[in-house]
């Protein structure tokens, strides 16, 4: 009972969808959509890439209040398409912004939506002024096909 409450509150969080060919996988705790957030921001060429590559733009976002301020986070970066029903590798090179607004109400959802818009667009603008060769490099680790085990020495037995 207890795998299914928390497949059905992942499922509600995890949105994918296709902006100009490449695939956005978006995890987060708001009702935002990043690929409408983003539409203008991921340029055909880039899109292209990641496309033919089987690789998806991941947008990881969260918010949260602290005293009166309210703080917004967004991460994003490229890693193997996912096969349906399995959420995306963590980025291994990751583009990061914050947002901070302060003096809101927690209840306010126009400035929630504000400051998770800044967030998401910031971390985008962020990742594709990234050169797409130095991206690809750096994202080695999430974009590989097979799964790299490191195996520590086994406890002293006695």
């Amino acid at each position: 009972m207890k795998h299914i409450a928390v497949s059905l509150a992942l499922s509600c969080l995890v949105t994918t969808s296709a902006v100009h060919g490449a695939t956005i996988a978006a995890y987060g705790d708001n009702t935002v959509n990043p690929s409408d957030l983003v539409a203008d921001l991921i340029s055909q060429d880039f899109s292209q890439v990641l496309d033919t590559a089987g690789l998806v733009v991941v947008v990881q976002y969260d918010t949260t209040m602290l005293g009166s301020d309210r703080v917004c986070h967004a991460v994003t970066g490229v890693s193997r398409r996912p096969d349906p029903d399995v959420t995306a590798r963590v980025p291994a090179l990751r583009a990061t912004h914050t947002t901070l607004m302060r003096n809101v109400s927690a209840e306010d959802a126009a400035s929630q939506r504000r400051c998770m818009t800044e967030a998401v667009r910031g971390s985008i603008k962020i990742l594709t002024g990234i050169p797409i060769d130095v991206l690809l490099q750096g994202s080695k680790a999430s974009v590989s096909d097979r799964v790299q085990r490191q195996w520590g020495k086994p406890a002293l037995i006695i």
